[in-house]
């Protein structure tokens, strides 16, 4: 029977010094050699002297980039240029004096269905598309209301719990919205 060759099976934690070296150089703050290290399971880039040097750098891309800048489309907040940008999450519309104005936009389109929120009972659900492509529905108060479905919302009262609210799960059939009531709705 053969033996199988251990070198074929490398993990990530083998990276040759002189990479690390020709992709990132040297330590910006002591000049010495740079090494991965590893950190609650995590990799990052750091001084190959620590602790005596306390470097370290992140190796994942966080920075948000400027794609376009929209010169006649005034930010909401403070009359600056909006900018479409990427970052962590994908694409969306900022304000470019970030960070004194933090204006955030998306460039996906929000539809209203004019249902009203059951959790605050002030704001309406928007028809939104996750990063995906798939469809979900959450207040428009977010972030101070997290309410979110993954089915449409529509403004039915449950004949159980009296829940101003039910989900369309198929063409007939309502659904209430909360999780231990079982009231439906055929249409």
């Amino acid at each position: 029977m053969a033996k199988i060759d251990g070198s074929l099976f490398s993990s990530d934690k083998q990276v040759s010094a002189e990479a690390i070296h020709e992709a990132y150089g040297d330590c910006p703050q002591c000049q010495q050699p740079l090494a991965i290290r590893y950190a609650n399971k995590s990799a990052f880039l750091g001084c190959s002297t620590y602790p005596a040097c306390d470097y370290r750098k992140s190796l994942t891309d966080n920075a948000i980039t400027t794609i376009k800048v929209m010169h006649d489309t005034p930010c909401p907040q403070c009359d600056q240029t909006l900018a479409i940008k990427k970052g962590r999450y994908g694409l969306f519309v900022g304000c470019v004096d970030f960070p004194v104005c933090n204006y955030i936009g998306s460039i996906k389109e929000q539809t209203d269905t004019q249902v009203t929120c059951p959790e605050c009972k002030q704001g309406h659900l928007l028809e939104k598309t996750n990063k995906y492509g798939k469809k979900f529905y959450s207040c428009n108060h977010y972030p101070a209301c997290k309410f979110v479905l993954n089915d449409k919302p529509v403004a039915h009262v449950c004949p159980d719990c009296s829940s101003p609210v039910m989900i369309q799960k198929s063409v007939p059939t309502l659904i209430c919205v909360k999780p231990k009531c079982s009231g439906t709705v055929e249409l």
